[in-house]
């Protein structure tokens, strides 16, 4: 089971585009997954949280304050050996 946890407050313009994203990649590879989506300003301003989306994929964080494409997505499972 791949844990992906997504800190973005739910007024920033990634938060449902990210969550959109990883979903699709995860289910078109037909991969067993989970995402919580961390979405409390007052939580992520106690992690030090600056940039949003901020991905943690199995305990490893994977982008920082960017949207990421399908592909890389797909690369960053790949790189991690989920997929």
């Amino acid at each position: 089971m791949i844990e992906v946890r997504i800190y973005c407050i739910k007024s920033n313009e990634n938060y449902q585009t990210s969550y959109n994203l990883i979903k699709e990649t995860m289910e078109e590879n037909n991969l067993e997954y989970i995402i919580h989506r961390i979405t409390e300003s007052d939580f992520i301003k106690r992690r030090n949280i600056i940039h949003i989306p901020h991905i943690v994929i199995n305990n490893q964080i994977t982008n920082i304050g960017k949207n990421l494409t399908k592909n890389e997505i797909r690369i960053t499972l790949i790189r991690m050996k989920l997929l």
